[in-house]
């Protein structure tokens, strides 16, 4: 009965389309998971998230889950990740599977590393999107995550209005590393634009460690 009640007061919606979710549905109804904008690309060497990146020797592949369209379900992950605290809705919509082909190719990776927020920016929001996706990387494919040696030296305002060029020269000496070198490394972030901030930590991480990208959304 206090569970009714509950419900009735404080109602579980989808995060999309907001319609009230079934007992056995999490942030998402099965509706809206089955139309999901998911990547035509699967993880690869030469799709267009790992082309971002080929200027490097050492990627092994990129891989976007969804492709980033305005007004879209992908935005509304997205904006439900990151300002309403939807830390775990990102269950259910990675499928293992889909990096078999990879992991064979390749080393599986070793380490996840999800982009840090600075600690003005985490103490805001309360937690970092990035690591609640590696959260879910972690436990679907059996990846130790590492939150400690990847470290955002400088409070920067959002760069979702800024140019190519004004993206790269923000990111700058924005990061530092003090960890291992691990074989291959997992970045992780929510989304990729130009890719100045994912480059600007491939700057400063091992020169000997293989690396590769995992983002929520590809814009």
């Amino acid at each position: 009965m206090i569970s009714d009640l509950i419900n009735l007061l404080f109602p579980r919606l989808c995060y999309i389309c907001e319609a009230g979710l079934m007992p056995n549905e999490d942030n998402l109804c099965f509706a809206c998971k089955a139309i999901l904008p998911q990547s035509k690309f699967p993880p690869s060497y030469n799709n267009p998230t790992a082309k971002v990146f080929r200027s490097r020797n050492n990627l092994n592949w990129g891989y976007s889950l969804m492709e980033f369209k305005t007004g879209g379900f992908s935005q509304k992950i997205l904006h439900a990740l990151k300002y309403r605290n939807a830390r775990s809705i990102t269950e259910g919509l990675i499928n293992p599977e889909v990096f078999t082909p990879v992991f064979n190719a390749y080393p599986k990776p070793d380490l996840i590393l999800p982009v840090p927020l600075h600690p003005r920016k985490l103490a805001m929001r309360g937690f970092n999107q990035a690591e609640a996706i590696g959260l879910t990387l972690q436990k679907e494919l059996g990846i130790k995550m590492n939150c400690e040696c990847l470290r955002r030296n400088h409070f920067n305002k959002s760069q979702t209005k800024k140019n190519r060029f004004h993206r790269h020269a923000s990111s700058k000496n924005l990061f530092s590393y003090h960890g291992p070198a691990p074989e291959h490394i997992l970045l992780v972030d929510d989304v990729i634009t130009t890719g100045a901030t994912l480059h600007s930590i491939l700057d400063i991480l091992p020169t000997q460690s293989q690396f590769s990208i995992f983002t929520l959304a590809r814009a």
